[in-house]
């Protein structure tokens, strides 16, 4: 975190998931082989880079559930939530959640797309050039966002984080 920022929002989108099996809810869905190899190659990133949220308020779905399994071993201390709101809600509502955790000095949101990739662009007022030239192509599974601000949680605002930087598996591997 610079010198200047007071709070890091950490935006994990799941790894890749299976298709759903005839009969089988969206919501049980669980990540493929692929899907485990992104999830180690974002928990070795984390740990490489030292990223260690405080929280972590992750979907309850399947496939959320289980890339954080996979990349929590980065940091193994942080307290965790699981909410079906983060399952069923659009940006909005991960914003609501985000500003929820209050002061803590980091979150990581494990959820969905669009939902993730919605929630960054309306966060990011600006950020690193490569970071922000990455979230307008598009937010693969297994994305982390890393989300600066000046401000604590509870008082973050659309356009008032900058995007330090966005981690790809594909670009990691």
């Amino acid at each position: 975190m610079s010198e200047t920022s007071k709070t890091i929002l950490f935006v994990l989108r799941h790894a890749h998931a299976a298709k759903g099996l005839p009969g089988q809810a969206d919501y049980d869905r669980a990540l493929d082989e692929r899907g485990h190899r992104e999830g180690e190659t974002m928990r070795r990133a984390m740990e490489a880079r030292g990223l260690r949220p405080a929280r972590v308020l992750c979907s309850g779905a399947a496939r959320t559930r289980q890339t954080l399994g996979l990349v929590e071993g980065a940091f193994p201390c942080a307290a965790t939530e699981f909410t079906d709101e983060i399952y069923f809600g659009d940006e909005r509502v991960y914003l609501r959640k985000a500003r929820e955790a209050g002061d803590a000095p980091s979150l990581m949101l494990v959820g969905h797309n669009p939902m993730m990739a919605d929630l960054v662009a309306l966060l990011a007022g600006r950020g690193d050039d490569e970071a922000m030239r990455h979230l307008a192509e598009g937010f693969p599974p297994g994305t982390l966002a890393i989300l600066e601000f000046a401000t604590p949680l509870s008082e973050i605002r659309e356009g008032s984080g900058v995007l330090t930087a966005q981690l790809e598996p594909r670009r990691l591997a």
